[in-house]
């Protein structure tokens, strides 16, 4: 049975911290492959400062292309606009039948997992490996004023478990960098360098296409 992770986001932009997670996944549990699912009509969002779904994609697969291991997946621009997680991956499962199934997401978001949308039906379909946030990577860390990653994922499964859904996951063993899509935006926008943030065929695609550049005179 093939080993399958999905790996969603709106990657806005994708950067080198997803490469890094996808890459630590692939290694760590022995993967087949990695599905990347960027997020057609992210409902948590704010479109303002979301580049158009065509850019968010051709990013990925041009960032991902160097990876046989690493595939792109448009599925939720077929899917109706007000898409869940639940539905992605129902729609996965159709196109890759017989797979054992993975879901590849940070910590930050990994923590509301117990909101989501049909959680009961979803969670104990996948095993769940979980970046963890940068700061929080070591429990003992007590001058640190937010609870460690770890600690996190244990809430997380003691707060399922309460409603009854079994839970599998696992922390990935990577080093945290200290990178995110916020940071991209606001570098490209101020014209600060990204060369080491972001593979450099996205950061042609951005330049190019004046992605994450407010008008001039704004």
């Amino acid at each position: 049975m093939r080993k399958l992770a999905i790996f969603g986001g709106t990657f806005n932009p994708i950067h080198c911290g997803h490469l890094r997670m996808a890459e630590t996944a692939f290694s760590q549990f022995a993967l087949d492959l990695v599905i990347w699912v960027p997020a057609y009509h992210p409902l948590h969002k704010s479109s303002g400062k979301l580049a158009a779904f065509h850019h968010r994609l051709n990013m990925v697969q041009q960032a991902i292309e160097p990876y046989p291991h690493f595939i792109c997946s448009d599925i939720e621009s077929h899917l109706p606009d007000r898409t869940y997680a639940i539905d992605t991956f129902t729609a996965l499962q159709a196109h890759y039948p017989e797979s054992r199934w993975y879901w590849l997401i940070g910590v930050d978001a990994f923590k509301l997992l117990p909101h989501w949308y049909q959680s009961q039906n979803l969670v104990p379909q996948c095993c769940w490996l979980i970046a963890p946030r940068l700061g929080t990577g070591m429990p003992e860390a007590h001058c640190n004023p937010f609870p460690s990653s770890l600690a996190l994922c244990e809430q997380v499964a003691q707060t399922l478990a309460a409603k009854g859904i079994h839970l599998e996951w696992h922390l990935l063993s990577m080093p945290l960098l200290e990178i995110s899509s916020s940071l991209i935006r606001h570098y490209s926008r101020d014209r600060h360098p990204i060369r080491h943030l972001v593979p450099e065929a996205v950061r042609a695609y951005i330049l190019e296409h004046g992605l994450y550049q407010e008008p001039v005179g704004s």
